[in-house]
């Protein structure tokens, strides 16, 4: 059962579309087992349900990444507790770690290697810059990178930090496809290296 396609799912605050949790969720179900994703942002849990659903699928294992700080477009303080509770509820808590803290400090601590990278934090241009440059060279080659609100809901920053990071990696970006909702979706072709910003 797709996430959207889960009653409760709906229940959880947040920002990600049923079409984008659907793509997540395939991207997520698509790995082999023991494959690592990162993501970055999870607030309450919405996207993190997604790509939890379908690391029990495949056997795949999620990080999820937040400060836990919330920032101002929250209506909901986000806690720790709060997450752990909403990904129990839904049945995907045994297939995801939670790291409470900057992600700059969590990408020092995750060991190699990542094979899929979702990054959703805060959405001023230096920080999608920095926030990539630090996960990025930890990714595998032909690793997936997926920065969400980059398409069409104007957030100028974003949409620059993905089209300058992607041109500073070797990545190829994957077939446009209605289905991902705001997502932009690239794979990195490329070994990884030391290009990083700040």
């Amino acid at each position: 059962m797709k996430p959207s396609q889960t009653p409760d799912w709906q229940s959880i605050p947040g920002w990600c579309s049923p079409v984008e949790a659907d793509y997540l969720y395939q991207l997520a179900a698509g790995l082999d087992q023991n494959d690592r994703i990162v993501e970055v942002g999870s607030y309450l849990g919405r996207s993190a349900f997604a790509i939890g659903l379908g690391c029990r699928e495949s056997g795949a294992r999620l990080i999820t990444i937040d400060h836990l700080r919330g920032n101002p477009e929250h209506q909901i303080k986000p806690t720790c507790e709060g997450l752990r509770q909403n990904l129990a509820r839904l049945g995907v808590l045994d297939w995801v770690e939670i790291m409470a803290c900057e992600a700059r400090e969590a990408a020092e601590n995750i060991e190699r290697p990542i094979h899929a990278l979702f990054i959703d934090d805060q959405h001023d241009y230096g920080n999608v810059m920095r926030t990539s440059s630090a996960f990025i060279p930890r990714l595998i080659s032909g690793g997936h990178v997926l920065w969400h609100d980059a398409i069409g809901h104007g957030w100028i920053g974003v949409e620059r930090a993905v089209s300058e990071i992607t041109k500073l990696w070797h990545m190829q970006h994957v077939v446009p496809h209605q289905m991902r909702g705001s997502i932009s979706h690239w794979r990195l072709t490329g070994p990884t290296g030391c290009k990083a910003y700040g």
